[in-house]
């Protein structure tokens, strides 16, 4: 399982979530084409970047 982490200018990290739940992805590739979709709408402020994680078992 992976997640996307929000990661600000000032080094502060978030999880992405939606109703207050983690959104995580089955696998690498999910969550690569959801950042990807991010991207193309361009919501995401010019300081803040995006970034997978791997979720511990």
């Amino acid at each position: 399982m992976f997640k996307v982490m929000v990661i600000g200018k000032n080094k502060i990290r978030a999880y992405l979530a939606e109703n207050e739940k983690i959104i995580t992805f089955t696998n690498y590739k999910a969550a690569e084409s959801y950042i990807e979709r991010i991207l193309q709408a361009d919501i995401l402020p010019d300081n803040y970047s995006l970034q997978i994680e791997k979720m511990s078992s």
